[in-house]
């Protein structure tokens, strides 16, 4: 038995929305699933250091390995951060940990840089997690021959880096730096109090192996107190600014009690918003 046209319509419109409904529904969650909590040794994996790419800082990727947490740099392979600290829910509330760059451990050389860039700063390379006011970007170099006397005015004498090294000309630059011919570059974040006074530092290795401190903004921990939602980006083109707090009802911008489910597509728009097509006209 055929049915009537008015009938067919109204239940194909039903049809249709309710199979909207549905996407939108296991799209919220998909990404409150992609960004359940797991864990490393002691410590807690969830944003800003996620194990998922949506749910980590900008270009950086989480590693757990033999229990200890690593930061690594996608875009750099050389550089490997590790915490200095269990990643706690204390941790979290207050923003801030404290890492290492991993080739300052022991007393080995340092590798030389192998990134896609030699001109970027760290305090790039970690994404949306920053240094703290306490540290900044200084380029230390391990040198076998004097640098050009223009170069060389630019730079501060240094102790080196290497455990021990006593024939080699080290030096230091307040900031990032070209490389240098005959030198080892070694970029990190350093603490602002040495930068006046790198001459008076004995043992400059063991005082970098101490780390130092980014921090995140509290955006985040808005949508994941009291366990209820999960931060993290709609997708890896949008991570700067753009994150979203994934609750089990749905999409949220803030919390997952500011009232306001968003219907957001994997581009951070809402579908349901047309672009606005631009009137032709047609001449005769």
């Amino acid at each position: 038995m055929k049915l009537p046209l008015n009938i067919f319509l109204y239940l194909l419109i039903l049809h249709v929305f309710f199979n909207l409904s549905h996407s939108t529904n296991d799209n919220s969650s998909y990404y409150y699933n992609q960004c359940i909590p797991s864990t490393c040794g002691n410590s807690l994996l969830q944003f800003p250091f996620g194990k998922n790419s949506l749910c980590n800082s900008a270009y950086t990727s989480i590693h757990c390995e033999n229990s200890d947490v690593f930061l690594k740099d996608d875009e750099n392979p050389s550089i490997k951060f590790i915490f200095l600290q269990n990643l706690t829910k204390e941790v979290y509330a207050n923003r801030s940990v404290r890492l290492v760059d991993s080739s300052l451990i022991g007393c080995g050389p340092i590798p030389p840089f192998s990134g896609l860039s030699p001109y970027s700063e760290k305090w790039l390379m970690l994404g949306n997690v920053g240094y703290t006011v306490d540290y900044r970007t200084g380029t230390l170099f391990n040198c076998t021959e004097e640098p050009d006397a223009n170069t060389l005015s630019k730079l501060k004498k240094a102790p080196c880096l290497e455990c021990g090294e006593t024939t080699n000309l080290c030096y230091f630059y307040d900031g990032n730096m070209d490389d240098v011919a005959n030198c080892r570059t070694f970029r990190t974040a350093i603490p602002v109090t040495l930068f006046s006074n790198f001459t008076g530092v004995v043992e400059l290795r063991s005082l970098l192996q101490k780390g130092f401190v980014v921090e995140w903004t509290e955006k985040c921990n808005l949508c994941m107190e009291k366990d209820e939602g999960r931060c993290g980006y709609l997708n890896e083109e949008r991570k700067s600014g753009d994150e979203f707090c994934f609750c089990k009802d749905g999409i949220h911008r803030n919390n997952c009690s500011d009232g306001i489910i968003l219907n957001l597509d994997a581009s951070g728009k809402d579908p349901r918003t047309k672009p606005r097509k631009r009137a032709i006209t047609i001449v005769v």
